[in-house]
């Protein structure tokens, strides 16, 4: 790795090594995210926002291979470290075994390298062999818009900082001369930006299309500059903010294109589009497929037979009580109409039960009379002839009661006894 003195180890903030698949980082990110989260006890609002960023850097392939090479995903820290190492040398990609084989027959630009950081490669890109004439390089935008599940149920609207681009001069429009009495014709190429070159090699004829050193490409001659942009037929505008609305359908990895919103091209004289793509934050508490939101919670054996209330709060903070009266089976679900994503999402609820680690032989022995099938609908003994004593897994309960009452319950063993009844904690 070429360490440009990264600030934050983003794999330390995770816990999670260098080799951590996609599957990994997110498991890792929902358990630190759930520990941290600012709505816990022992949230860290700090810690908290250190874990989402490690998560944006980490999850994005490209961002990942940028940070992995050179420590930092800061566009302007590495293209200020390439050109303090590199100069004016041609940075190859690496990837590229033509453009290394055929690089010294190039001739060398002139003006300003484009860099291209969105390479798969995680390598700055710059392809001299393509004509700069027809290359429509370096004229897109791409921009991250992060949401999160709230954002999506409330389609809410999402402010995004939109970087400086090219724009046409409006002094030259575009052609990076002074007047059009200034911008000629090139003929050492004849308009075509590129060469023709012939060397032989072991024998053979090689022809090599090269890119024109008079015009650097553009087919056009320049003898009196703009004084405005100094040839380059664009200047630079400022930062601006602009406002998109998020729809309940986006899904991650969603592209927003805005057209002509990109950087202007010179040699085609076309500006170029701007991407907006999403990326939707993970939940600690919800998960997403499709519109449907599902919720995943832990009860206990007791609440599973008896029944419970569980309240919750929904993705945009709603508080909501869900009743829940039937017999919970592991890995149940229930479905709640309506409280998933927009138009026609629902909430799941996924339940999984947890069984007592042990029990005394006494229980035991109760319960298994209690399940049994064959007594079913029939009455059952006074549980003070079951269990004699009772134990940290019961506590008695006494009921007096005089014959005639209670006709649903086991008669006692003498009129105005006592019924003992066994609750399991």
């Amino acid at each position: 790795m070429i360490n440009l003195e990264p600030k934050k180890d983003y794999y330390g903030i995770l816990n999670i090594s260098k080799e951590a698949t996609i599957h990994e980082i997110k498991k890792a990110y929902r358990k630190q995210a759930s520990i941290y989260h600012p709505d816990k006890n022992n949230g860290d609002d700090e810690k908290f926002k250190l874990i989402n960023e490690a998560y944006q850097i980490l999850s994005n392939e490209s961002k990942r291979k940028l940070y992995d090479q050179y420590g930092t995903v800061d566009q302007n820290r590495i293209k200020a470290f390439l050109l303090k190492n590199h100069g004016n040398q041609r940075i190859l990609n690496p990837n590229n075994v033509m453009e290394m084989m055929f690089s010294q027959l190039l001739s060398p630009h002139k003006g300003e390298w484009v860099y291209e950081m969105n390479d798969q490669s995680g390598f700055p890109k710059v392809n001299p062999i393509f004509n700069p004439k027809n290359s429509e390089f370096g004229k897109h935008i791409e921009i991250e818009c992060l949401i999160t599940l709230k954002d999506l149920k409330l389609q809410t609207l999402k402010k995004l900082v939109i970087p400086k681009r090219f724009l046409k001069c409006g002094q030259c429009q575009g052609t990076g001369a002074y007047s059009s009495d200034y911008y000629k014709y090139c003929h050492s190429c004849r308009g075509s930006g590129t060469r023709l070159m012939r060397r032989f090699v072991s024998g053979a004829v090689h022809e090599l299309h090269i890119i024109c050193s008079d015009c650097d490409g553009q087919g056009t001659l320049i003898e009196k500059q703009c004084t405005t942009c100094k040839s380059k037929g664009y200047i630079l505008s400022k930062e601006k903010t602009m406002t998109i609305q998020i729809r309940s359908t986006f899904e991650e990895g969603a592209k927003i294109v805005l057209h002509d919103q990109g950087n202007y091209s010179k040699a085609t004289q076309t500006y170029g589009h701007l991407f907006v793509i999403i990326r939707l934050q993970p939940d600690s508490m919800f998960s997403r497929q499709g519109q449907n939101l599902y919720y995943q919670t832990r009860i206990s054996l007791r609440d599973a037979l008896t029944g419970f209330v569980l309240n919750l709060k929904t993705v945009d903070e709603r508080p909501l009580a869900i009743q829940v009266d039937e017999i919970i089976h592991p890995s149940s679900k229930k479905c709640i109409r309506g409280e998933g994503l927009p138009p026609n999402g629902d909430l799941i609820i996924v339940f999984e039960v947890e069984f007592p680690q042990h029990l005394n032989p006494e229980l035991k022995a109760y319960l298994r009379l209690l399940l049994d099938p064959k007594n079913k609908g029939q009455s059952l003994p006074p549980l003070k002839d079951l269990v004699p004593k009772t134990s940290n897994n019961m506590h008695k309960t006494t009921t007096k009661f005089t014959k005639g009452q209670h006709p649903d319950k086991p008669p006692p063993d003498k009129q105005g006894g006592i019924f003992t009844s066994c609750v399991i904690s």
